[in-house]
């Protein structure tokens, strides 16, 4: 994944795994824990029901059709093969229950996670996971603006209560992480990026790309654009 730098550090969650090492010893409440040969990855379960709840109560407004969904994404550095053969499985004291990952290494989960229960891996550190949202027709290079307005309130909800209170402050200075124009959402790529547009109507107009070519800077801040607007990404 892509180094994230001071400037873009609100936008953590669009260029990052939003998992922390080994956060089970700094909180007692549930977590979903992935757990490495090492040093284990945790998802606390806290943000699970911040990501869901923040999906449910915005849903109808920005993506009615839509899915939540989790990536499972390389981190920097690591070995790709870390996610051949990647298998998850839900386990508490009642029992296991396998969590199926797609061809695109996409899952879902239980939108509440009951006590006791850990989400267990069978490979290493080297991984992480992310919230997308989805909509029936759309896919990697072809989003709705819609879906990707969810997905950046649905990281905002994630992230938000473990940034500083400077940099909460900072975004509602802002208008908003994802309103606002001065704060960027960067949509990650596993893949070079060689160019990416939104078009609504007869309007066509290129979207920023990073110099990587790992990302692009999603216009959910653009009032001017309606949820139906389409975000195409052309690979190399």
């Amino acid at each position: 994944m892509p180094i994230v730098t001071p400037a873009l550090a609100l936008s953590l969650l669009a260029l990052s795994p939003t998992v922390s090492p080994n956060r089970a010893a700094e909180s007692k409440v549930d977590e979903i824990v992935v757990t490495a040969l090492s040093k284990p990855l945790t998802l606390n379960s806290k943000e699970l029901t911040r990501a869901v709840k923040a999906y449910h109560k915005l849903r109808a407004v920005y993506a009615p059709q839509s899915q939540l969904l989790f990536q499972i994404v390389g981190a920097a550095g690591s070995d790709r093969r870390v996610l051949e053969d990647l298998k998850l499985t839900l386990r508490s004291k009642e029992g296991s229950v396998p969590v199926p990952i797609d061809a695109d290494r996409r899952f879902t989960l239980p939108t509440s996670v009951g006590k006791g229960w850990t989400l267990i891996a069978n490979r290493r550190v080297g991984f992480g996971i992310l919230p997308v949202v989805l909509s029936p027709g759309t896919g990697t290079s072809d989003r709705l603006l819609g879906d990707l307005r969810l997905q950046c309130e649905v990281q905002w909800a994630m992230a938000k209560p473990d940034l500083s209170i400077v940099m909460r402050a900072t975004a509602s200075a802002f208008g908003g992480f994802c309103k606002g124009s001065v704060l960027p959402f960067f949509e990650w790529s596993d893949r070079a990026i060689a160019s990416a547009s939104v078009s609504a109507g007869a309007l066509i107009r290129p979207v920023y790309v990073t110099e990587d070519r790992m990302a692009y800077r999603a216009p959910v801040h653009d009032k001017n654009l309606p949820h139906s607007a389409r975000v195409r990404v052309r690979y190399r």
